[in-house]
């Protein structure tokens, strides 16, 4: 599967949309959507649910998701929170998953529905205490869902080393990044780290930081200040020819033309 890693600046945004990413991708922030009105197929690592009005989704740190509109008429209500602003709830997060992670007729529940809208308001209006605003809207939502969500234990080694593993990568994939330097960073076993990626990510340790250097590449090239060969070893590419190979791959485009893409 191909995806690719988000870094987000911000804590938090909430906002209403009319289409869902449907491209794989994952980031360390909480992702939680209130289906308004269609019907979508929300998955999240390898568990999947339709999503249909009155319905909450909701993606844990870390988990590879994304969504397939079913209908063309969907409206929805989005949050994007960092799990730091509600330290409260870090054992779900760290040790725990949704059994699915489709929460049916959650509508139902007017706290679930007035939360998520109040941080919707919020958010749009960013007014003076926005900040104590969004969290305290969270602890209601998370309170509520958490009573009423199944969770189960994630895998022992899922739980610190995961998360190490994407932080290490994050912060070296501009260098000669390897699974042994990576291996001896953590003092874990190379080959059960690339187990890890394998039956975490379903893709491999090289793909994953492929996805992370594209990924930086293509911001790179919106800011039109850098050449392609300079990006290239700016993102950690030891070669442009190698940058182009791995950008087409995954792009389907060569560099140049998605820059012109860009321009037009």
């Amino acid at each position: 599967m191909n995806f690719h890693f988000e870094q987000r600046g911000l804590d938090y945004t909430a906002y209403p949309g009319t289409g869902l990413q449907p491209l794989p991708h994952l980031h360390k922030h909480l992702e939680i959507v209130l289906m308004r009105e269609g019907k979508t197929l929300a998955v999240a690592d390898s568990r999947e649910a339709i999503m249909e009005a009155g319905d909450l989704y909701i993606a844990f740190p870390n988990q590879i998701h994304y969504y397939i509109d079913k209908a063309p008429d969907n409206k929805h209500h989005i949050l994007i929170v960092s799990p730091d602003i509600v330290p409260e709830f870090r054992r779900e997060f760290t040790s725990f998953l949704p059994v699915s992670p489709v929460l049916k007729s959650a509508d139902r529940n007017p706290r679930i529905v007035s939360a998520i809208d109040n941080m919707v308001e919020a958010y749009a209006a960013s007014g003076r205490y926005l900040n104590e605003q969004m969290r305290g809207n969270m602890l209601i939502l998370l309170s509520e869902l958490f009573s009423s969500m199944p969770l189960e234990k994630k895998p022992a080694t899922d739980n610190n080393l995961l998360s190490d593993i994407i932080k290490y990568c994050y912060e070296n994939y501009m260098e000669d990044i390897t699974l042994d330097s990576l291996a001896r960073a953590l003092h874990v076993s190379r080959f059960y780290i690339s187990h890890l990626f394998g039956n975490q990510f379903h893709v491999s340790f090289r793909d994953y930081v492929n996805s992370l250097r594209i990924g930086q590449a293509k911001e790179l090239m919106r800011q039109k200040q850098l050449s392609i060969t300079e990006i290239a070893y700016a993102v950690g590419y030891n070669s442009a020819r190698t940058f182009g190979r791995c950008f087409r791959q995954r792009e389907g485009v060569s560099p140049t033309e998605y820059r012109k893409e860009l321009a037009m």
